[in-house]
């Protein structure tokens, strides 16, 4: 009978744990002059000012950050996931199996802690995290070689880098219809990556959503290298001084990178509310 109780336990223990790597987390929301005391600062402002995503060393960390206004057009994009590409050991270059293909993990946007501040004026911050240890334990267990890879390399005290792409996505209708999405970790529909994001130029013809979008692919990320001291608050810690290795990101756009195109219709920036 013990016997028996301890399966069923275990069996209970492993549905959780597969339950959970297909939940959403839901986002934590604090609105201003509501909720201002129990936020700190840095989650109340665009800290990273739009084109950075920081690796915090004190909190093993990754930080992403948007700054959400509200739409002008029917026609906009969003962000649904990231992509980790492994490289080069000791390089910027993609690595390519015989095949030409790249090795990467995917993280769907939706899995990711959440704190969003909504402003008065609409404008919405929302901040993300992912934890190092969950990068490093989906490398390990995609592809042994690929993390001690990364392990050799730290321990040589030499830079591991990755490549970073958006797994972005489009709608014409204000978000009631999407080109596609992403279900338990498998592409759905229509989504935009590495090799196919040029693509979205045919849709957003306007020259400063372009840039914009190309900040969302072919992105460098160090693991462990020094970059520069930037300070982060965080609620449930002392807070300190962190070490940061900085990669550029943009995953929305403000007012000011929205403008007329050719068939003089708006194009928002991306919205992920």
């Amino acid at each position: 009978m013990q016997k028996y109780l301890k399966r069923i336990a275990m069996l209970l223990i492993i549905a959780v744990i597969t339950l959970g790597n297909f939940m959403p987390v839901s986002a934590k929301s604090y609105k201003e002059g509501v909720d201002d005391s129990e936020l700190s600062d840095f989650y109340k402002n665009y800290t990273l000012n739009g084109k950075q995503v920081i690796y915090n060393n004190e909190l093993q960390m990754y930080v992403f950050q948007t700054e959400n206004k509200t739409k002008v057009s029917n026609t906009f994009y969003n962000t649904v996931g990231w992509e980790f590409s492994r490289t080069i050991p000791g390089t910027k270059e993609y690595y390519h199996d015989e095949s030409g293909n790249r090795e990467y993990i995917m993280f769907d946007i939706y899995h990711l802690n959440e704190i969003e501040y909504n402003k008065k004026n609409g404008t919405t911050i929302a901040t993300y995290t992912l934890q190092l240890d969950d990068l490093l334990n989906s490398i390990r267990a995609k592809d042994q070689g690929w993390y001690d890879e990364i392990m050799e390399l730290k321990d040589n005290n030499q830079t591991a880098y990755m490549k970073v792409d958006a797994v972005i996505r489009i709608t014409n209708d204000g978000g009631k219809n999407w080109s596609g999405h992403l279900y338990k970790g498998e592409y759905v529909g229509t989504l935009y990556s590495n090799e196919n994001y040029k693509e979205l130029n045919k849709t957003f013809t306007n020259k400063k959503v372009q840039d914009g979008i190309e900040t969302h692919y072919n992105i460098d990320v160090s693991i462990g290298e020094p970059r520069e001291e930037i300070k982060i608050e965080d609620d449930t810690k002392e807070e300190v001084p962190s070490t940061v290795a900085k990669m550029i990101i943009k995953k929305d756009y403000t007012d000011t990178n929205m403008s007329v195109n050719t068939t003089d219709s708006l194009y928002g920036g991306e919205e992920i509310l």
